[in-house]
């Protein structure tokens, strides 16, 4: 009798354990809405100043890793600086720096 080929299915990965959360411990049980900590928490962030956009940006450029924007940044800010000011008096020594 001739030998069948094996089959060449994908090895599937291990079935992953069986863990078991105890839904009724405090560590999982989500907070109760009515209770002061939660309001006293909301009350105080509501209290807070706004951050204004120099301080939204820079937590931004920390919080998500992007300190390569700072550059281009910057060079936006220092033309559109020049841009404003050759309309004024200061332009005969802007036209000097280039």
């Amino acid at each position: 009798m001739p030998e069948t080929p094996k089959s060449r299915a994908p090895k599937l990965p291990p079935d992953p354990p069986n863990i078991e959360l105890d839904v009724d411990s405090p560590e999982t049980s989500s907070p109760n809405v009515d209770s002061p900590n939660v309001n006293s928490h909301f009350e105080a962030a509501a209290q807070q100043r706004a951050p204004n956009v120099i301080v939204e940006f820079t937590d931004f450029l920390l919080h998500n890793k992007k300190w390569w924007l700072t550059p281009i940044i910057l060079v936006l800010l220092v033309f559109s600086l020049f841009i404003a000011l050759t309309s004024s008096a200061v332009a005969p020594f802007i036209y000097v720096l280039f």
